[in-house]
């Protein structure tokens, strides 16, 4: 999809399967269903069970900071606050005091940068509403989840009651696990079966990449409403212009504001008694009225609208994904999902507010300017894409290379200049912010965090520079005629969904994932390699043969060759001699 126009155009009412939505019985995407039900909605009862875990941790790199991953305690923050007091029981479990990270790094806001934010981590709020966060050791964090949600999940099959549970954090790509509280702790879609079971009427809401792979599992029999799409980075919003910090993540932003514009229509327009609801496949009206409650397919579509039309500029970018439990989806939206009854959008707009801040020294180039290519407000008139020298050369100048750090920066410059991705995606929101810091000169960095920055430089572009290799050396096309570094992955979306995502599966064991000390994973490496394959037009059988090859060169590729820029003379020996001054 080239703009939001186009995307919402592809949706079709009463046809969940063309708004992202994962039918468990295929068969299902070609049944019309009823988008509004004619009768009264469900009895609202205040017994859903809620379970919310953050799996950020802050120590020991300052990782929960705004500027770093704490748009995930932003979301966390966020829903804390929406559904305050709402449903049978809640529990919010995290690695980190919430008073200590106000007292660290200051208020935590939500919602885009360039727009109106609320204050979402307060010392008010503190005081009033978290102080029933429940707060473990980083690397207990894990184990402590399963526990309550063991413990969660009994209750609600005892007192036949929903459950939610939220999940914050990094996903692995390859598992579609999320990482809670250390490296390698990891709540799995299988772990969850195996605790919850199949008798919990189970909705899961994810912000990690890659959560759409909790969408189209057959192992999970849940309602699950995900940030991003099985091969998919989740998005933060860009940092701020004044201070470089994240607000939370866009697809939170997006659903906190489809529930609280929903819930407060419900409270204004209560549903009288009136018949059953019509047949599936009957024609169904186009837009809400006082006689007529939302099914969970029309809510789902509402979210992707409302993230189209209302939240985003560039939503066409995202994936975000739906199931419904036992593709239930002309259920009333509230008793699929088990979403109380409350006024979420007064409480929203009872939280602090804060203005957006507009740049002194170039209101041009601001992220808050309503002509910089970094606003994303949907509002605004650009109808652009922004490619990432174009978002260094707004946010930082060149630096000298004179230094090991000179030399850092100007491989930062390189990488940056790459396609590398765009900086809001998960895993290269807390690193691109680093590269851009490095060549601004904006902040000094401990030998500790250059040496991470490095590592992470060299294994990215290593990689890059692998795929050149395998995609030469197997006789594939260069897709769109160019070589990974010149390639920008936003390009992926010009191949046939389905087909992509299939290769892009088999080739998971094509690159090494990162080290510690390197990073987090990045695909973009691999996504080149998939669109080279799509270009070549293989039939299944050349197809399988080529796949089965790039593997078998890739391992020959990492045993025999050394990783070009680790043993870049210039870096090592300005490495060395910092290392000798220290």
């Amino acid at each position: 999809m080239g703009s939001n126009e186009e995307k919402l155009e592809s949706f079709q009412e009463g046809f969940p399967a063309t708004f992202s939505s994962f039918f468990k019985d295929a068969c299902g995407q070609t049944k019309k269903v009823s988008s509004f039900l004619t009768n009264s909605p469900p009895d609202i009862t205040p017994n859903t069970r809620i379970l919310a875990v953050c799996g950020v941790s802050d120590y020991p790199e300052n990782a929960a900071s705004p500027e770093d991953d704490g748009w995930f305690y932003s979301d966390f923050f966020t829903f804390h606050t929406l559904l305050y007091g709402q449903g049978a029981a809640q529990k919010w479990c995290c690695s980190d005091d919430p008073s200590l990270l106000l007292q660290k790094y200051g208020k935590y806001l939500h919602r885009n940068p360039d727009t109106e934010r609320r204050v979402v981590l307060s010392k008010s709020l503190i005081q009033i509403e978290l102080q029933d966060v429940r707060v473990f050791s980083a690397p207990d964090l894990l184990q402590n989840v399963l526990e309550l949600l063991r413990e969660e999940a009994t209750l609600a099959v005892q007192q036949n009651t929903p459950l939610i549970l939220f999940l914050f954090g990094h996903g692995a790509e390859t598992t579609k696990s999320v990482e809670i509280g250390v490296a390698n702790n990891e709540l799995s879609v299988s772990t969850v079966h195996s605790v919850v079971g199949d008798e919990v009427d189970l909705t899961v809401i994810s912000t990690a990449c890659y959560s759409g792979g909790w969408v189209v599992t057959s192992l999970l029999n849940a309602t699950v409403l995900s940030a991003a799409g099985p091969g998919d980075e989740s998005e933060s919003w860009p940092k701020s212009h004044s201070l470089s910090r994240a607000c939370g993540s866009i697809y939170a932003s997006t659903l906190a504001k489809s529930l609280a514009d929903t819930s407060s229509h419900e409270l204004q327009h209560p549903q009288p008694e009136s018949p059953s609801p019509p047949s599936s496949g009957q024609d169904t009206p186009t837009t809400l009225n006082d006689q007529q409650s939302m099914t969970f397919s029309e809510f789902a579509r509402t979210i992707h609208t409302l993230l189209l039309t209302g939240v985003d500029r560039l939503g066409y970018h995202h994936s975000i994904s739906f199931s419904a439990r036992d593709d239930d989806w002309e259920s009333h939206w509230r008793k699929r999902t088990g979403f109380p009854l409350a006024d979420l959008k007064a409480k929203w707009e009872s939280l602090e507010l804060v203005q957006p801040q507009v740049s002194s020294s170039s209101s041009s180039s601001s992220s808050s300017s309503p002509s910089s290519p970094l606003n994303r407000d949907p509002c605004t008139d650009l109808d652009i894409q922004t490619d990432n020298i174009s978002l260094y050369k707004l946010r930082g100048r060149y630096g000298s290379i004179s230094s090991y750090t000179g030399q850092l920066r100007r491989l930062a410059i390189s990488y940056l200049a790459s396609y590398p991705g765009r900086d809001s995606l998960a895993p290269n929101s807390s690193f691109h912010q680093k590269c851009r810091d490095l060549i601004s000169k904006q902040k000094k960095f401990n030998l500790s965090t250059l040496e991470t920055i490095e590592s992470t430089l060299r294994y990215r572009m290593s990689l890059s520079f692998l795929a050149n290799q395998l995609v030469s050396g197997s006789g594939l096309p260069l897709p769109q005629g160019k070589l990974c570094e010149e390639w920008d992955p936003i390009k992926k979306g010009e191949y046939e969904y389905e087909e992509r995502n299939a290769i892009n599966e088999r080739l998971y064991p094509l690159f090494p994932p990162p080290l510690p000390g390197q990073g987090r994973g990045w695909n973009k490496p691999r996504w080149y390699i998939v669109a080279a394959l799509m270009e070549a037009n293989f039939s299944p059988t050349e197809l399988s043969l080529k796949i089965e090859n790039l593997l078998l060169a890739s391992q020959i590729l990492e045993r025999g060759q050394e990783v070009v820029l680790q043993s870049n003379p210039v870096v090592q020996s300005k490495r060395r001699r910092l290392l000798r001054s220290c």
